[in-house]
């Protein structure tokens, strides 16, 4: 249960991902580092995944395009 959702990880050459929720696209519950339900791991860096304004308990799906992510921390708030 939680009203954001983060990742701290990188990509030596860029990796995208699509985002779902529940089975369905983010869309208005989208962090900051999201757009149109899609990221792009590359830096080391924390990604915003998801940044609502209610929390709850759901379902995320992280649908790599291809390998490549390493992932080191996955936290919520």
């Amino acid at each position: 249960r939680a009203q954001k959702v983060f990742l701290v990880a990188s990509a030596e050459e860029g990796v995208r991902a699509t985002l779902k929720r529940d089975g369905e696209l983010l869309g208005a519950a989208s962090g900051s580092d999201v757009k149109e339900s899609m990221v792009e791991f590359k830096n080391e860096d924390l990604y915003r995944l998801i940044e609502n304004s209610t929390g709850g308990e759901h379902v995320l799906e992280i649908i790599m395009e291809k390998p490549g992510v390493r992932a080191f921390a996955f936290t919520f708030g």
